[in-house]
Order: structure tokens, then sequence, then C-alpha cells
């Protein structure tokens, strides 16, 4: 693959990849914090339009499910006040028994009737007081409970049972007068017993088809919740485990980008553009020993690479610009240079013999 610094092709691909990772990693994020898979159509049409009708149906059921419920309550409500009227009718059937009996008193038969008038009042109360949200079924002008019963818009109708003493005949019963009055008093009370009796079961009825509905309404919604949750519920553990796997991948991939960035940096020096060259370093001033002088140069190119000029007294080499030699200097050196090699005397060197503080003339 070419090599550019202008189009890095590594580092595009490497950006993608992370660009990649780093989408699915929001995803799975948004999963995990809200425990769905699908939490748009995005996500998945097909499943999240068929969980949206499903969410409908679920709400719709809801609302029969109370409606349901209401209807209970106040069925329930109408028997338990037939239950405490039956209860109030036996114990009247027992007071006019007890006045039946041959031999009673005028007292006796007073205070029995008395006691009969007031469990007759009673019975009145427990009527009135039988009401639920606003319905009364038992008292008089009671109508029927309509009670909603499917999504579709079904019901169950629970009809009036009207309980009240005028309904029962029993609200001009007389125990004190005479026998024949009690006996009267005592065909009508068992008249109310059997026909109480009998709203009971038609209520009791009504109310256990009520129930029915209702524990069915609760199971259709539970599993009309369960087949939403297979739609669009994660699998917690599941998405934890490539939350990590893709944690991890974004690091890599970081590390891939930044690899990939620097990859220009790896071409080759003859690439690069070259430094300009550094001037050359100045001679060192001659060493004094005794009245030896050693001057160290070095040349590049055409000069000379390295020459160690030994002379007597104080030789003055001059340069006419940066490393470079006059020329009557550099063959005087050269001569010199040859001559101290062959153990030549002074005056063979190429040189006059100089005595001991003596200067050599200037060339």
């Amino acid at each position: 693959m070419a090599m550019s610094v202008n189009t890095n092709a590594g580092a595009m691909i490497a950006l993608q990849n992370l660009n990649t990772t780093n989408k699915a990693l929001e995803t799975t994020q948004l999963r995990v914090t809200t425990g769905l898979k699908v939490n748009g159509p995005k996500d998945d049409a097909a499943t999240f339009a068929i969980a949206q009708n499903m969410r409908g149906d679920i709400a719709g059921m809801q609302s029969v499910k109370t409606a349901l419920a209401m209807g209970e309550a106040t069925t329930n409500v109408a028997i338990n006040a037939a239950k405490a009227i039956s209860d109030l009718l036996i114990e009247m059937k027992a007071k006019v028994v007890q006045a039946n009996q041959a031999g009673l008193d005028t007292d006796s038969k007073d205070a029995l009737f008395n006691e009969f008038t007031s469990l007759r009042s009673q019975l009145d109360t427990v009527v009135q007081s039988a009401e639920f949200n606003g319905k009364n079924l038992i008292t008089s002008g009671a109508t029927a409970l309509t009670v909603l019963s499917t999504v579709e818009g079904s019901t169950i109708t629970v009809g009036a049972q009207i309980m009240d003493a005028t309904t029962l005949a029993i609200d001009s019963a007389i125990l004190n007068t005479n026998v024949s009055e009690a006996g009267t008093a005592l065909t009508a009370i068992d008249a109310a017993i059997v026909s109480v009796s009998n709203n009971l079961a038609s209520l009791g009825s009504a109310a256990k088809r009520v129930e029915i509905q209702g524990e069915f309404m609760v199971q259709l919604v539970d599993i009309l919740k369960q087949g939403v949750g297979d739609l669009v519920d994660a699998d917690l553990a599941e998405e934890s485990a490539s939350l990590q796997s893709l944690q991890i991948k974004q690091q890599l991939g970081v590390q891939a980008l930044s690899i990939a960035n620097g990859g220009p940096q790896s071409i080759p020096p003859a690439l690069r553009l070259s430094r300009p060259p550094s001037p050359l370093p100045q001679p060192r001033p001659p060493q004094r020993l005794g009245f030896f002088h050693r001057t160290c140069y070095t040349w590049r190119d055409e000069r000379i690479q390295t020459q160690d000029l030994v002379v007597f007294g104080r030789a003055r080499i001059y340069r006419r610009g940066p490393g470079d030699l006059w020329p009557k200097n550099r063959r005087r050196a050269r001569r010199r240079s040859r001559g101290v090699a062959a153990g030549l005397p002074a005056q063979r060197r190429g040189g006059a013999h100089l005595a001991p503080g003596q200067r050599a003339p200037r060339p």
C-alpha cells in the first residue's frame, strides 16, 4: 500500500471501526439502562409495532378488569346485605312462632311484637345501606347492574333483587292481637325467607360470573405482558457480557487509531527534509609545550584530513577562510611534516634553524 502524508487509509479504517464499536456500545448501554432490546421503531420496526398493539390490548383489558372488580364489589355488597336480611327474617320467624303459643298474656305478646317491629326496621336499614359506588341492587326501585366483561363491549348483567319489607310483604304483620294474625305473619315470614333465599341465589350466580371473568382477565393480562416481554425485553446477562467486550474493543480501537495516525512518521529519513549543515568547528589555539607548538587541523572534502605540525619557535599559519590555508603555508606545513617523519635536521625540513627565543619571520 502506498505511503502518503495526505491520505492515511489505515487511520480511516481504524476510525470507521471505532465508530462502529462506539455505536454498538451506546446501543448496549441503552439496553442495560432500559431493560429493553427494542426501544423504538429504529431498533426493530415490526417487533415494535406488534408490541405496541399488544400494549394497547393490555391497557384495554386493564380497564375491563377494573370494571369487573367494581361490579364484583357492588354484587358482594348486595349479597352480604341479603344474608343479613335472611338472618333477620329467621329471627323474626322465631318471634312469630313464639307469639303463636297459646296462653300468652297481652304483655308478652306486646313484647314479642315490639321486638318483631324492631327487627323489621333493622331490615329496612340494611336495605338502605347496601350501596356501593352509588349503586344499590336490593332497595326499592333498583335497576339491574351492567358489568363490562370484554374489550369488545360484552357485558354481564346482575339483576336487581329488591328486599325491603314492603316488597317482602311483612310490613303489615301484627302479632299482639289474636292468633290468626300471628299465623298470617308466620306465612308472610316464610314466604319472605324463601324469596330472600332465591334472591341470594340469583346474586350469587351473577357474582360468580363476574368473579370468573375477572380472574380470566387477570390471567389474560399476565399472558399478554409475558408475550410483550418476550418480544422487547433484553437479556441482561448477555448484554452485560457484550458491554464488557465492547469496552475492551473500544480501548483497542483507540490504540489502533493512534498507531495509524503515527504511520506517516515512519517515512524513511532519506525522504525527509535535510537539515542545514552545521558550521565547522573553530580550531583550537596552539598549545605551548616549551618552544614546541602543536596545531591540529581537520579538513573535509578536498582539504587536509589531519595535520600535526611541529615547529621550532612560533610559526603562524594563516587561513584565508573557514577551513582554508594559504597555499604557501600549506606547502610549508606539508614539507615540515614530511621532514619530521623522516628524522631530518631543521635545515633539511624546509625551514631555518631558530635559536631559543628567536621568533620566526613573518611569511
